[in-house]
């Protein structure tokens, strides 16, 4: 009696701006106090203590605790957030257990009524109401409508922005053939806020914005828009969203704006959102109407135009990601012609030298037999060259790595070049030296041009009856060539600074890419080259290679 007095108190000397709280708290201590005095009064006018009252105490006290909870809302409940995913899983599955309590209340009805078919139709109502169930809980109309009234009835914004920014970066970021492009990617990542369930993407081409990409909306009568359009400018000089259903019934503030003919009576076409990357209108998204009829707000148009914004971004980013990609096809098709061009010019001087000497010799059987050899060899190169030149394919051709004799290779040169400079020479050290002692794997039609590239640089640097050396030898691992003239020779600042700069030429008519690209070729085959010279004495290039390893050898083979 004594808590109870004090409760009373209590709540009659609390302030009434905090009575509301007061009272859950006031009802609770006196439901549990008022319980007590009932079961002793019991127990002391009619004992013994009932053993029911006593065993519910525990029971009727735990009602109660609610009212204590509730009575401390005011600090406790401004600290609990609860996500909209919690609420979405626990709302649907009350309905569900609220549909299965009635299904199953009027099943029993329906046994009890149903006399000696009672069970039957009672099991057979259970398991078409069950179906029924399944059937609305996965439909995409019912979760966006309890989505909307969840938005609307339990949080303050509409959108859950900690979980749609995520699931947006994480839908446009999908990799994988199941994935799709980009474009339907962004498509699909835009759809995905407001439940549409398809769209279509618009980009700049040429002079107008045509579809690129579709995502679940086929639609064959969609055009291409001009630049000038109403709505194209409406888009890129407003950069809103535009509801084409507003536009069909003729409202809102849309200027001069008018539909496309094929979005007039198309009703699937719902909204237009722009993709705006730097002020620019980047292409603009239509999606379909969602899957129910949901009225859009200040929230929805803010989320689709920063969204849109990000599109933006997505695809410029890839547009020049594929510009920069072309351009480098371009640079290194540039880049191989430009050594076919080199090659072309010591082939021309080739050719020239045997076309002068055909005049005094073309009586003589072995300079024909040596000149359609040549002419051979040449037309041989001009087909390598071509294939050098097509897409996907490097330097000569398709050839793929082979074990060969740098021996029978330096021969080679030396018979083709002797023709232009008869004092050159090639020499083995040790004189003993087997060729295969100078085995190599790689591609020996870039090695023979490595050479040629070389022995032709050291030609045009030696005056007419000069000698030329090349001395091949083996050291530890490696193929060692020297090539020697005592041609005009280089300063170390043009070794350092120019040599081996491409489109850089000191000869006229040089396309200074000579030096550049037999570096190139030495260290594509694991190797270098090294360049010793001094102004007017001559010059040393040295060509050093890995000789063949077992493995490679067999590898090769």
């Amino acid at each position: 009696m004594a808590g109870l007095v004090m409760t009373h108190n209590l709540y009659l000397q609390s302030a009434a701006a905090g009575r509301s709280g007061g009272r859950m708290l006031a009802i609770g201590i006196g439901g549990i106090l008022a319980y007590d005095l009932n079961l002793y009064t019991l127990a002391f006018l009619l004992p013994p203590v009932s053993p029911d009252l006593f065993n519910i105490r525990g029971a009727a006290n735990a009602i109660t605790v609610p009212l204590l909870l509730l009575s401390a809302r005011e600090a406790w409940v401004a600290r609990v957030q609860v996500s909209r995913q919690v609420v979405f899983h626990t709302l649907s599955f009350s309905i569900i257990g609220f549909y299965l309590i009635a299904m199953a209340a009027l099943a029993y009805g329906l046994r009890l009524a149903g006399g000696s078919w009672g069970l039957l139709l009672q099991v057979s109502f259970l398991f078409a109401t069950t179906i029924l169930g399944l059937v609305v809980l996965v439909s995409p109309r019912f979760r966006g409508l309890l989505r909307i009234q969840i938005a609307k009835n339990f949080f303050a914004y509409k959108y859950d922005y900690r979980q749609e920014w995520p699931r947006f970066i994480a839908t446009v970021s999908q990799t994988g053939t199941s994935a799709g492009t980009l474009q339907e990617r962004v498509i699909k990542a835009v759809c995905a806020v407001v439940d549409s369930p398809g769209g279509i993407l618009f980009i700049p081409e040429d002079n107008t914005l045509a579809p690129a990409a579709e995502w679940n909306l086929r639609a064959s009568s969609v055009a291409p828009l001009p630049a000038d359009n109403a709505l194209v400018r409406f888009l890129a000089n407003r950069q809103r969203i535009v509801d084409f259903d507003e536009l069909r019934s003729d409202e809102g503030d849309y200027d001069d704006v008018s539909l496309p003919y094929w979005a007039i009576a198309d009703q699937r076409f719902w909204l237009g959102v722009p993709l705006i990357h730097i002020d620019t209108l980047a292409g603009f998204l239509v999606l379909e109407r969602s899957v129910f009829e949901r009225a859009l707000n200040w929230e929805d148009y803010d989320l689709l135009r920063t969204l849109g914004r990000q599109a933006a971004s997505y695809i410029a980013e890839s547009s020049t990601q594929v510009a920069l990609d072309e351009a480098g096809k371009f640079d290194e098709f540039n880049r191989r012609f430009a050594f076919i061009i080199h090659d072309v010019k010591n082939l021309v001087s080739q050719l020239s030298l045997v076309a002068r000497n055909a005049e005094r010799h073309a009586d003589n059987p072995a300079f024909r037999a040596d000149m359609v050899a040549t002419l051979q060899n040449s037309v041989g190169k001009m087909n390598d060259m071509l294939a050098r030149l097509a897409p996907r394919v490097g330097a000569r051709g398709e050839q793929q790595p082979e074990q060969f004799s740098l021996v029978d290779l330096l021969d080679q040169v030396v018979a083709v070049k002797r023709h232009a400079h008869q004092p050159l020479t090639l020499i083995l050290a040790p004189e003993d030296m087997r060729r295969d002692d100078l085995a190599i794997v790689g591609e020996s039609g870039r090695i023979e041009q490595l050479l040629l590239h070389l022995v032709q640089n050291a030609i045009d640097a030696s005056e007419p009856g000069a000698p030329i050396t090349l001395i091949a030898r083996r050291q530890a691992d490696w193929a060692q060539i020297d090539i020697t003239d005592n041609g005009s020779g280089m300063s170390q600042r043009f070794i350092a600074q120019e040599l081996f700069k491409p489109f850089r030429s000191t000869k006229p008519g040089g396309f200074g890419i000579g030096a550049y690209e037999a570096r190139e070729i030495a260290r594509s085959h694991g190797g270098r080259l090294e360049v010793e010279s001094e102004e007017g004495a001559g010059s040393t290039f040295r060509i050093v290679l890995p000789i063949a390893t077992m493995s490679q050898a067999v590898a090769a083979q």
